[in-house]
């Protein structure tokens, strides 16, 4: 709750539907199955960059493959510009992705689109996102609803 909370104050509010964007850094891909997992299970479509999208395959998570920017089109920043991810996450490893990262996170910006950066805040979100789904809100209450809820 407290992360969902974080988010949307942040002006990064999680998603409970649609594409997700994963495309993770080498280092970091053996650490992300529990992560798409996940958010296979809460009924995202996942959306991979070539890399992840073999790996993923290796561990059977079905994923649609997206074009990296220089890959041909159309790609990661026209589905961004078309607003159809509702979430991108992205770690990074070396100069050409840096390039990448930095022209997604433009985009990402743009567009309002939620975008985190490490495989901890993935695994969180999807946490966050479960809480969401099941609770329906995250209204905030005044002092005195919490005090009367305290009260019963």
């Amino acid at each position: 709750l407290s992360y969902a909370k974080s988010q949307l104050a942040n002006k990064n509010a999680l998603p409970t539907s649609g594409k997700i964007l994963l495309s993770f850094a080498e280092a970091d891909k053996s650490h992300t199955l529990k992560l798409a997992k996940g958010l296979e299970d809460l009924g995202f479509d996942i959306y991979t960059t070539e890399g992840t999208s073999k790996f993923y395959e290796k561990n059977n998570i079905k994923t649609s493959l997206v074009h990296k920017i220089n890959e041909g089109r159309p790609n990661i920043v026209d589905m961004l510009t078309n607003n159809e991810f509702t979430l991108v996450m992205n770690t990074i490893s070396d100069s050409e992705s840096k390039t990448d990262s930095m022209i997604i996170r433009r985009a990402v910006l743009k567009n309002n689109t939620p975008y985190i950066t490490t495989v901890s805040a993935g695994l969180a979100s999807i946490e966050a996102i479960k809480y969401i789904k099941n609770n329906k809100a995250l209204m905030p209450k005044s002092i005195q609803e919490y005090e009367k809820d305290l009260k019963g």
